[in-house]
């Protein structure tokens, strides 16, 4: 997963532009993000999205494949930790029967 995770912030953070100097080197983390978000919206047409920002639309298609597959990989760590915790927490439901003494 390590490698996997190397790869999208390499995607989402430019993936490697090869234009020198061109829009791509200009464009922070947070433009990218806001573009692949306009481009997510109801009714966008991706294509017209990218050309309105100066980019290839197979570099905001591969900036939309990086965010989704980063925001499943978030999901999945957030039902792990909930899962986990779960795990951890005392069952409540059971009753304390007449073995239980307390510890004083």
């Amino acid at each position: 997963m390590g490698k996997q995770h190397a790869n999208l912030r390499h995607e989402l953070n430019g993936g490697g532009a090869a234009a020198s100097g061109g829009v791509l080197q200009r464009l922070s983390r947070a433009d990218r993000l806001a573009i692949v978000a306009e481009s997510l919206a109801d009714g966008a047409v991706a294509s017209d999205v990218a050309r309105r920002h100066g980019i290839e639309p197979q570099r905001l298609f591969a900036w939309r494949t990086a965010a989704r597959a980063k925001a499943r990989l978030t999901q999945q760590a957030h039902a792990s930790l909930i899962d986990t915790a779960r795990l951890c927490e005392p069952d409540r439901a059971a009753p304390l029967g007449p073995e239980f003494v307390p510890v004083v």
